[in-house]
């Protein structure tokens, strides 16, 4: 009877632990926790975990946002610690690119706006700083997705501020966001390919953070251009309401994963240069 009641207790607790929770403690039903982790961030179905505890939505406009959380409290390092809005978010929420320095990137949450003769600020909060970020394969949207080994001598990954950078070794169990490349690697339908030409090419969610930062840019430039916009009043980047994290309102266009091929894609909500 004891065993029982021990075994219950451990099932009890595993399934809590598997729980994701918005911050004001609203269960995120559609969420998967991103880590194995006592705590770990969580990311909807149609979103890719980074180990930076945030999200990137893999459909356009291919964002990153902050979802869910295993801690119900939301006190663990592992819970996104931006855009909480003290603990009362009830969904995921779009994180807006704001402004590229020659030595860091803003963010906003929520969106952006025009303040009259102040210019752009954010609608929620002040702006804030990102660290880098990698996909983490096998879980939420890249739940059938797993690396392939390769004897390739370097390969060219993309961090999530999306710097092109040289590494040595290619068998990995995560990505940097985006998906790493390299000559000579193969993969089955389930595979996120390295291999150049196979699968998923070279550079294809790379391509998506790089054209992502100018339409971003573009946006934010139209923004402050656009004088009918009175102090206050949102335009082009209207708060994000959604239940799920990252399905943010569809474009004409949604390419799938594996049917993308060359063209180009949007930014994932970091631009290239670094944090």
């Amino acid at each position: 009877m004891t065993r029982i009641f021990v075994l219950l207790t451990a099932l009890a607790a595993t399934a809590t632990a598997s729980q994701c929770y918005y911050p004001d403690g609203t269960v995120a039903t559609d969420d998967v926790p991103c880590t194995s982790e006592e705590y770990s961030a969580c990311c909807g179905p149609t979103t890719a975990c980074l180990d930076n505890h945030y999200c990137v939505n893999l459909e356009e406009p291919w964002m990153l946002n902050a979802g869910s959380c295993t801690d119900v409290n939301w006190e663990s390092s592992n819970c996104a610690s931006q855009c909480t809005f003290n603990n009362t978010r009830d969904e995921g929420v779009a994180i807006y690119l704001y402004e590229r320095t020659d030595t860091s990137y803003e963010y906003c949450c929520s969106g952006i706006m025009n303040d009259g003769d102040n210019g752009t600020t954010c609608v929620s909060g002040s702006t804030f700083r990102l660290d880098s970020g990698t996909v983490i394969i096998g879980v939420a949207a890249l739940a059938n997705y797993t690396t392939t080994s390769t004897n390739a001598t370097a390969t060219t990954t993309v961090t999530a501020s999306s710097t092109a950078t040289g590494t040595s070794s290619a068998s990995t169990s995560s990505l940097d966001c985006s998906v790493a490349a390299a000559d000579g690697s193969k993969s089955t339908s389930h595979d996120v390919a390295i291999g150049a030409g196979v699968g998923v090419p070279l550079g294809v969610i790379a391509l998506l953070v790089t054209t992502w930062a100018f339409w971003e840019r573009g946006q934010r430039k139209k923004l402050e251009m656009n004088f009918r916009v009175q102090p206050g009043q949102m335009n082009e980047y209207d708060s994000y309401k959604n239940s799920v994290p990252g399905e943010l309102p569809s474009q004409p266009v949604r390419p799938q994963l594996s049917e993308i091929g060359g063209r180009p894609l949007s930014e994932i909500g970091v631009t290239p240069g670094g944090k």
